[in-house]
């Protein structure tokens, strides 16, 4: 499935974004992979606080391999492209396992867009966000989310998750 991005609404204002969203595909890897490991770094230390699991323990290879190993994760991200992946969502039965847009990208719509089609072309209804990002919390109200008082611990950290629906 591929569906062409022409208008992005940021704010009150309509701008043209070339580009297209797209199912990922094997030669996407590696970008993928270093969105995940540069979004995930920037914006999750301050949450986590532990250097060693985000300089150390979230490496780029280590996570391609994991995708070349589960070639069926693909299935579930698509991807931003123009003229290269500058953002994914992962979407698995209408929740949201993952969304990130390369930090080098962020604020141009990238995200409202993935976003946008994940609740058109994808029925997105749920999905969980770590209790101390704030911004993301933001970013999905925006999009029309709202928090629950469902919550759970995140696998293999102490950090609090909660659900937000739509």
């Amino acid at each position: 499935m591929e569906i062409k991005v022409d208008k992005v609404k940021l704010g009150l204002d309509k701008f043209e974004m070339p580009g297209e969203i797209r199912k990922a595909t094997p030669e996407d890897i590696s970008r993928i992979a270093e969105i995940v490991v540069l979004a995930k770094r920037m914006f999750w230390k301050h949450i986590y606080h532990h250097d060693e699991w985000i300089f150390q323990d979230l490496q780029i290879l280590p996570l391609c391999r994991e995708y070349e190993e589960h070639p069926e994760s693909l299935e579930e991200i698509y991807v931003f492209d123009e003229p290269f992946v500058k953002g994914m969502i992962r979407v698995s039965e209408g929740e949201v396992q993952e969304i990130f847009v390369d930090p080098f990208f962020q604020m141009q719509g990238i995200g409202n867009a993935l976003l946008d089609f994940g609740k058109d072309q994808l029925e997105i209804h749920e999905l969980w966000v770590k209790e101390k990002n704030e911004i993301a919390i933001r970013f999905f109200e925006h999009h029309g989310f709202q928090k629950t008082s469902e919550t759970r611990l995140e696998e293999k950290t102490e950090e609090p998750m909660v659900k937000m629906v739509r």
